[in-house]
């Protein structure tokens, strides 16, 4: 849909453009260094990647740099700042600054989920995984150059100041306001 929005701002369609499906080569998850020293929490996992400079998390950039491609479509505005800060990549246009927000599709934010098994079984379980994220929030909120150090190991951004002014104005605390 990203793709098709951005087209038709610019008074394209897909038949203008010749969309090339490219693999995603994930097998480093079976990488045994990957798991050394034992993680007490899977999440470890990507705390070891440098997933700034790892094109494993962005497999497009060297197919745009090598020549197989000559564009390519990435959902998030941080991700593409990375692209840029190469000195090779230059963006074209950005969604997120459409002036309608319907444009965004692809865009975060991100959404907590948990399957239909773990809300009828273990509600009491979606509650307090929903307080702990409302007091992260506030929390985050509270602190926002420390949430930046925070998120800048998770993030696309290019350091936790980047982090921060990425994150400086937008409510940390998970809102059922726009359902």
């Amino acid at each position: 849909m990203g793709i098709l929005n951005i087209l038709k701002l610019h008074g394209m369609t897909i038949d203008d453009v010749e969309l090339v499906e490219f693999p995603y080569a994930d097998d480093w998850y079976d990488d045994p260094a990957m798991l050394v020293p034992p993680m007490n929490n899977p999440s470890e996992l990507w705390l070891r990647r440098d997933h700034k400079h790892d094109y494993a998390f962005r497999p497009l950039e060297k197919a745009l740099l090598d020549g197989t491609m000559d564009a390519i479509y990435n959902q998030m505005g941080q991700l593409g700042q990375l692209s840029e800060a190469t000195g090779k990549i230059k963006a074209i246009y950005n969604l997120a600054n459409h002036p309608d927000w319907t444009m965004q599709v692809a865009n975060t934010p991100a959404v907590i989920t948990c399957t239909d098994v773990m809300a009828k079984e273990h509600p009491e379980l979606v509650l307090a995984y929903m307080r702990a994220m409302l007091n992260v929030g506030l929390w985050a909120n509270r602190n926002k150059h420390a949430a930046g150090e925070i998120l800048n190991r998770q993030t696309f951004y290019l350091d936790a100041e980047h982090t921060y002014e990425g994150i400086k104005d937008v409510d940390m605390v998970p809102s059922l306001r726009n359902l």
